[in-house]
């Protein structure tokens, strides 16, 4: 059943930024809070977020790249929307995709960009998806229908997968997700046939996920998979829309228990420090339900919260929320 908790204030006895190298938390608190600690840069609309370090984090909105470095800001100007971030620790750079622009790298305050023109990419240059592993090397979507597919960039070089030389079952790359030294790659093609991969140095595995219309995925810190299937454009399971969890043995299913005749429509994930799914989903029916958490057990979801889009989510290391919206960029302390 759904369970509704109002807002509790609870201590936060750990602060800093999502790094990838921070001392682990401990002591996380268990309830989910809701309410609005901060709101941060209004009437801008936040497409991305990426945390460098302890005070040092980025937002993008259209062109710009807002980089803030103990509260002071400095802007950066891509040549076309910015779509996508992630930082580059090994680099110290970060890493973003463009709409028109390919492939980009702000690094020591430098922007260079990486184009289907300039360094092969396999498709327009429209970059949706990208993340950095730990050993510093970027992944990246570079795709269409039966065009191109999953990009990797290692140590200068650029190498491109597709059906033909790799384990991948369709060009069109959906979702991609870093956990470890694990890389997770959702794909398209055909309805009902959509896949998810595995990817483990060397080594690429199929996994038992078998979708309908994957979309966003999310993997959390014991390595849980969870990724949308949604059947909003299915004619005949207009409401079967879910999320797939895959646990590494098995594949189950889950949305939340609802009142009948309500529609649930998820489009972004994320999982906070206590391995909590976030999830995102578009307006339906009375309840105008934009936001909800799965914390294993039950879902939860805010008594109020702001009318706004939600563009972008993640979690920093003390467990903050950020939430990238329409109008600027909503934190809530956990």
């Amino acid at each position: 059943m759904l369970k509704i908790y109002l807002p509790v204030i609870i201590l936060l006895i750990i602060s800093g930024c999502k790094t990838g190298e921070i001392d682990e938390i401990s002591n996380l608190n268990e309830e989910i809070r809701f309410e609005v600690s901060e709101h941060l840069y209004l009437g801008n609309q936040v497409k991305a977020i990426a945390f460098a370090g302890p005070d040092h984090w980025f937002f993008a909105s259209g062109n710009e790249i807002m980089e803030v470095i103990n509260s002071q800001q400095k802007v950066h100007t891509a040549s076309s929307p910015v779509i996508s971030m992630a930082w580059n620790k090994k680099e110290e750079a970060l890493w973003f995709g463009t709409q028109t622009s390919g492939l980009g790298r702000l690094k020591n305050g430098q922007i260079s960009y990486f184009t289907k023109e300039s360094h092969g990419l396999p498709r327009t240059d429209y970059i949706r998806d990208v993340h950095c592993d730990e050993n510093g090397e970027v992944w990246f979507n570079t795709s269409a229908h039966k065009l191109g597919g999953l990009g990797h960039y290692k140590e200068g070089n650029f190498q491109f997968y597709t059906p033909e030389n790799s384990l991948l079952p369709d060009n069109l790359i959906k979702s991609i997700s870093i956990q470890g030294k694990n890389v997770y790659v959702a794909t398209g093609g055909y309805v009902t046939q959509q896949k998810l991969i595995r990817i483990s140095g060397e080594n690429w595995e199929l996994l038992p996920v078998n979708g309908y219309y994957l979309m966003d995925m999310a993997v959390d810190r014991k390595g849980i998979v969870y990724i949308i299937d949604d059947y909003s454009l299915s004619s005949a399971f207009p409401n079967n829309s879910g999320i797939f969890v895959y646990d590494g043995q098995e594949v189950t299913k889950i949305k939340p228990e609802m009142a009948p005749g309500y529609w649930y429509n998820p489009y972004l994930l994320t999982t906070d420090q206590r391995n909590y799914l976030w999830v995102a989903q578009f307006r339906s029916g009375a309840e105008n339900i934009i936001l909800q958490v799965y914390n294993g057990k039950e879902w939860i979801q805010p008594t109020s919260f702001p009318d706004v889009h939600i563009h972008c989510m993640a979690a920093d290391k003390a467990n903050t929320l950020w939430i990238g919206t329409g109008n600027g960029i909503l934190k809530l302390k956990q």
